[in-house]
């Protein structure tokens, strides 16, 4: 790792989210941990970013790392770069035919129509002769003299980022990258990018990530050279850090090269935290809820290791990405509540957002919300200072469901908070059950990591839902996402396609292809001033049943694995029926893709022992205790404030505990017992 100055003892995390921008500041030296909020800013992410660092001496920082969601936000609002695409001659409808699935609507659905892919247009799409078999020979390199006539079109069509999408580039991206060198040469300033980056086979996935990577390049540069210049000015003198999709951090050069990667690292850092909690607590299987303003991300953590996969779509498009495994739903703080055409109440997925938030946040909203409901049903207080500075306006949330009981059968505002609520609560259940039932995981045998502003105050009654025993809220849930990118490892993905029938494979080529791509990984992580000795590496099989589509994952504990053609079977074998409950003979297996993940092992976060601490709403004047409903009946509650609560104290429910960022129900039935670290336990009794 680099060195770094004695007075450097500072790390940085920061989260941006749809309602909140969270900052999570790490001092090494006494291993204190201090978090701040402050609204989001959607126009302009950074200034959030530097109304959070107003006070900070940016020279005492040795690390700095970023989450953001500036890619998939530009994504859904179709707001990237005007890109231009260009592909082999007889492909250029290819994006449009797309793949025999279906990323969005019903398999029945006869009214399903193919989603156009916006980000490259049919008029935007020009042709190059190449031609590159599939076994990677060259049979036709592309001319000069087309190759001028390409450029002269995407200058015509005001194009300012373009991607190169060749047939069969990922077995030999040569015609692909001569392309990349030339426009390069002659557009200047555009972002030119190439499928062959993505290593596998499948052209409709690889071409659709180019063109979003194109798409979303301009902005993503823009912001990450900008966020640099800033910095630096400001006296950091370090790289950043930016959160990857996978889990793990990366550099600047590689954000640049392939923005995609960033897509969901403003969702991931939370899994990666719990992720790391769940290997220190023991809880090694477990799901995640982060429940932030806009909406709840779920995920399954196993063996204290996140699931990830490499085929997730975004919408109608697949992407050829590693990502950690999240399933999202609209149901957070912020989402509204409102009434269809036949009086049904419903929740989401539209969400007040930071601006103007919910109606209780007294900022103009006039939306009921899920955190309105809190706020009626007790679970808040208006004299919770949220955020540090914001005080919840009880008044205005009353008039916002007074707007609902005029267009839906309920008795009063009670009864719509309590409505919301249990909309909202099936909801995030429904998103659980997806990521551990479907998986084949039984939910009743996970612990629940519950975080996020608002993920504490619905767990318990979601784990009631499932089954779950143990539920835990670490602390400083609210910007606990923030903490996942100080613990996360920098991490890079690399895919070599190897698609051959497990008994006839040549295995020792395979082990070639490892040997490439971690040698290709160690000059990466060097570069970011990692040892040798600090580097660890992960070989991952992707196999299926011969004719499948779908592929399981088996990893392998060392590269020599590879040649047991018998062991890597039976692993397969037991994978399979892990998850369908069937297997078949290992002679109808495949190999489809090998897979790389590397990692710089980061130093871990080794926070001080928690100890109770002045109360920071001690001059509040708030009552101790108050009446919260719990099953449509109202219970004189106690309130706690956690910053007070010692490691080792109990707390039988019901009772509700609030801190700075974030508020836990603990429900009558349950305890709560205050881990070392001020993490809370919450078991059913």
């Amino acid at each position: 790792m680099a060195q770094t100055d004695a007075l450097e003892q500072t790390e940085v995390a920061i989260d941006i989210g749809g309602t909140f921008t969270d900052f999570v500041f790490f001092d090494r030296a006494s291993r204190q941990v201090s978090v701040r909020k402050v609204p989001s800013t959607p126009g302009d992410p950074a200034a959030a970013v530097f109304e959070g660092l107003a006070d900070q001496q940016l020279k005492v920082y040795s690390r700095f790392v970023h989450a953001t969601t500036i890619a998939v936000n530009a994504i859904l609002q179709r707001r990237g770069a005007v890109t231009a695409l260009v592909t082999t001659a007889g492909f250029r409808g290819l994006i449009d035919i797309g793949d025999t699935r279906r990323y969005t609507g019903g398999l029945f659905d006869h009214t399903w129509e193919r989603e156009r892919p916006f980000a490259a247009p049919h008029e935007r799409r020009f042709v190059v002769r190449e031609r590159t078999s599939a076994k990677g020979e060259s049979l036709l390199a592309p001319d000069e003299t087309e190759l001028k006539r390409v450029v002269e079109q995407i200058r015509a069509s005001g194009a300012e980022a373009v991607a190169i999408c060749f047939l069969n580039s990922f077995v030999n991206p040569t015609h692909e990258q001569q392309v990349q060198r030339y426009l390069r040469s002659r557009l200047e300033g555009a972002h030119v990018m190439v499928s062959s980056d993505l290593r596998e086979f499948r052209e409709y996935p690889r071409f659709i990530t180019a063109i979003f990577n194109a798409y979303v390049a301009p902005l993503m540069s823009d912001y990450v050279e900008g966020l640099d210049r800033t910095l630096v000015e400001r006296g950091y003198r370090h790289k950043v850090s930016w959160m990857g999709s996978a889990g793990g951090v990366q550099g600047k050069e590689s954000v640049l090269r392939a923005p995609l990667n960033l897509l969901w690292g403003g969702v991931v850092g939370g899994v990666t935290a719990g992720a790391h909690l769940a290997r220190t607590t023991g809880l090694l299987n477990a799901m995640t809820l982060d429940m932030g303003g806009t909406s709840a991300d779920v995920a399954l953590v196993k063996g204290g290791h996140p699931a990830t996969a490499s085929d997730q779509p975004m919408g109608a498009f697949p992407l050829a990405i590693r990502q950690v495994d999240v399933s999202s739903v609209g149901a957070g703080g912020g989402s509204i509540g409102w009434v269809d055409g036949d009086g049904i109440l419903k929740v989401g997925p539209r969400s007040a957002g930071a601006v103007p938030g919910p109606a209780c946040y007294g900022r103009g909203g006039t939306d009921f919300t899920v955190t309105d409901a809190n706020l009626l049903l007790g679970r808040l207080s208006p004299r919770t200072l949220l955020a540090g500075g914001m005080e919840l306006d009880r008044e205005s949330a009353v008039v916002a469901s007074e707007r609902l009981l005029e267009q839906a059968p309920l008795s009063d505002a009670h009864e719509v908070a309590r409505g919301v609520l249990e909309i909202a609560t099936t909801h995030l259940e429904g998103a659980l059950r997806q990521v551990s039932v479907d998986r084949g995981e039984d939910p009743a045998k996970l612990a629940l990591i519950a975080f996020g502003g608002a993920g504490p105050m619905h767990g318990c009654e979601l784990a009631e839902r499932l089954g779950i025993e143990t539920v835990m809220v670490p602390r400083s849930a609210g910007a606990f996402s923030a903490t996942g990118l100080l613990v996360a490892d920098e991490r890079y993905d690399y895919v070599r396609s190897f698609v051959w029938p497990l008994m006839g494979a040549d295995l020792e080529q395979a082990r070639r292809l490892f040997v490439e791509m971690e040698q290709e990984a160690r000059a990466e992580l060097a570069a970011s001033g990692f040892p040798r000795t600090e580097l660890a590496f992960l070989y991952t099989l992707e196999m299926r049943y011969i004719g499948q589509a779908y592929v399981e994952e088996i990893v392998l504990e060392r590269l020599d694995q590879v040649l047991d053609r018998e062991g890597v079977g039976e692993l397969f074998r037991a994978a399979y029926q892990s998850r369908y409950r069937y297997h078949r003979e290992i002679e109808m297996t495949e190999i489809a893709n090998l897979r790389l993940t590397a990692i710089g092992a980061r130093r871990s976060l080794a926070v001080q022992r928690a100890e109770a601490a002045p109360a920071p709403f001690a001059d509040d004047g708030g009552p101790m205790a108050r009446a919260v409903c719990f099953d449509g009946g109202w219970t004189e509650t106690p309130v706690l404030d956690r910053a007070t609560l010692e490691p080792g104290v109990e707390v039988p429910g019901p009772a509700i505990v609030e801190e700075y960022d974030s508020t836990t129900v603990v429900p009558p039935g349950w305890t709560a017992t205050v881990e070392d670290h001020a993490d809370i336990r919450l078991e059913r009794r």
